[in-house]
């Protein structure tokens, strides 16, 4: 017997749920303990001490959970990678942690007549990422072991670096073995990432795959692709890439379509997406700025009294500003998307992590109309942003 965890990747942004799941055996469980250790080295490398200590007196017959999301999520980070990206990377350091539990259960069995029994042991040692699941997801729900996005079209610039993520499966149990590039339904190129699935580092569970323009391009010279010039990517307008398994299998596909925008200026938003990973949206159409301040006043007493009377500068304000600071808003759109871009649009607003051209933002606008295209034919989403800082360092 053994207290149930989760066993793949998810999200602390969800109740993360340790069952001890007793009541088959138990008359009655008298206590629980819960060591949970979180760390963001090799998987080899659990530390000496656990981060937290949970205990509980129950004396009762059914099975307790607790909820250690919160706990963990205090050790995920965010960090954002700022590099060119050419060849398959894993999230940055930080931003996907390792968790096991050791428990000692006491209980008092079924037996006639009843008698006192210890269970120890230690859970499966599972990777947690800043990400999170949907209510009709159930509890516990582990993420998808293929990209981690929610389109099934994306959209990529000129000239770019723009990267997929993707969840491997399970540590010494992965599913991905091969990338495809494909273009005109036809497969170009098939890169092999089984050298990935040794990683030990939590954070390469998620292995991130150049599909840009630039990134891909360079990927596949890099790795041997001696075809026709013309099935590259920067001869294409879009392609795509697929995954498979060890038997063959398609376990997931992506087009990628390659934007040309020759009047406005691109802005690229990243953000963590629901599964905790760094995700993006182009925005290539029309863009405004706004910029507002705030401040404070005070009255102040204006003149002074000599031996001429009393008198003042009339240059002078009565009310004093002080304490003034700026903000840029910016309007976004994307341009014509497909359907369920929708999807991306609810990840981007319900991300705590967001920047815009590499500044931090936070997305001020709180509602967006879920475009379908039986009714609006084009779709195309209005964002609005502000700058998470202020205009003058304080």
């Amino acid at each position: 017997m053994s207290v149930i965890t989760p066993d793949q990747l998810v999200g602390a942004r969800s109740p993360i749920y340790i069952t001890a799941g007793y009541s088959a055996l138990a008359g009655s469980i008298t206590d629980i303990t819960l060591e949970v250790y979180v760390w963001n080295g090799s998987r080899s490398s659990r530390p000496a001490s656990p981060d937290y200590t949970l205990f509980r007196d129950v004396f009762a017959g059914t099975d307790v959970s607790f909820d250690i999301a919160p706990l963990v999520s205090e050790e995920i980070g965010a960090i954002y990678d700022t590099a060119d990206r050419v060849a398959p990377i894993g999230e940055q350091d930080t931003n996907i942690v390792w968790v096991q539990i050791d428990y000692d259960v006491n209980y008092i069995n079924k037996a006639d007549p009843p008698q006192t029994v210890n269970d120890t042991g230690s859970s499966d040692i599972f990777p947690v990422s800043n990400g999170y699941h949907t209510f009709a997801e159930g509890a516990n729900f582990e993420f998808p072991t293929t990209y981690l996005n929610n389109t099934s079209t994306v959209y990529v610039q000129e000239g770019g670096y723009e990267v997929m993520p993707l969840f491997m499966g399970k540590y010494n149990a992965e599913t991905i073995e091969e990338v495809v590039y494909r273009v005109g339904g036809s497969d170009i190129f098939t890169f092999n990432i089984v050298s990935y699935h040794a990683d030990l580092q939590p954070e390469d569970r998620i292995l991130r795959i150049p599909f840009g323009e630039v990134g891909l391009n360079t990927w596949l010279t890099s790795s041997g692709y001696a075809g026709a010039n013309s099935n590259r990517p920067i001869n294409q307008t879009e392609w795509e890439m697929r995954l498979l398994d060890a038997d063959n299998t398609d376990v997931g596909t992506i087009k990628i379509v390659k934007q040309c925008e020759s009047k406005y200026t691109i802005n690229t938003i990243d953000y963590i997406n629901r599964y905790g990973t760094w995700d993006y949206l182009h925005f290539f159409k029309a863009s405004q700025d706004s910029f507002s301040t705030t401040s404070e006043q005070y009255r102040r007493s204006l003149g002074t009294s000599s031996t001429s009377g009393f008198s003042y500068d009339s240059t002078d304000e009565m009310y004093k500003q002080y304490n003034t600071n700026g903000k840029t808003r910016t309007t976004l759109n994307t341009g014509w998307v497909t359907e369920d871009h929708r999807e991306a649009i609810k990840d981007l607003m319900m991300s705590e992590r967001v920047l815009l051209n590499g500044s931090p933002i936070s997305v001020v606008s709180n509602s967006a109309n879920l475009q379908k295209s039986v009714n609006d034919k084009t779709i195309n989403y209005t964002i609005e942003v502000e700058e998470a800082f202020d205009t003058r360092y304080v």
